[in-house]
């Protein structure tokens, strides 16, 4: 039998039991991806000391069943707090990440074909880039071509340090506009 004191939420509709555990499995969520962010991502976030001090308590918990129990202590406090907002800054954070690893592998892409094909490749990344500095680029390349063939499976400090002055020029690049995909 229902309880006439009850209240209704403010839309006038009630919550399912179903709704309501997905919406804890959420926070929960959230709870762990908290434990998982950087510190210095944590202290922009918007939430009080001892929130930050309970996240911190859990990462020091090394026992399984006690991290879990303090994990969903975690959850309980963020469920009296506007969590979506903190999400809402963790995914914004993520996306971030997920972009700037996209660009790295599309320099290292490049870099290494620069590497293995050469001044073709050189002139199809110059059809997209009319300022390049082709000679510094050439000379870097055939720096790195010139380099033994065994130092390419197992690098010396030489060809990491040319390897990594091409990442930079085209990191370089990058920066100013985005690097093309490579065409095959």
């Amino acid at each position: 039998m229902t309880d006439p004191t009850h209240e209704l939420p403010e839309s006038g509709e009630l919550t399912s039991r179903s709704q309501k555990k997905r919406d804890a499995q959420d926070v929960l969520s959230l709870a762990s991806r908290l434990l998982e962010t950087p510190d210095a991502i944590l202290d922009t976030l918007p939430f009080n000391d001892s929130l930050r001090q309970l996240i911190d308590k859990v990462r020091s918990i090394h026992a399984h069943g006690a991290r879990k129990r303090e994990l969903q202590f975690l959850a309980k406090h963020l469920r009296q707090i506007d969590s979506d907002a903190i999400s809402a800054y963790l995914d914004d954070w993520q996306s971030g990440q997920v972009r700037i690893r996209t660009q790295q592998h599309r320099i290292e892409v490049w870099r290494d074909c620069l590497i293995s094909v050469g001044i073709p490749a050189l002139n199809q990344l110059s059809a997209h880039y009319r300022s390049i500095p082709r000679s510094a680029f050439i000379d870097l390349i055939r720096q790195i071509q010139s380099l033994p063939q065994a130092i390419e499976t197992s690098p010396d400090d030489r060809y990491k340090a040319l390897s990594r002055k091409l990442f930079d020029q085209l990191k370089f690049l990058n920066e100013a506009e985005p690097l093309p995909d490579l065409e095959s």
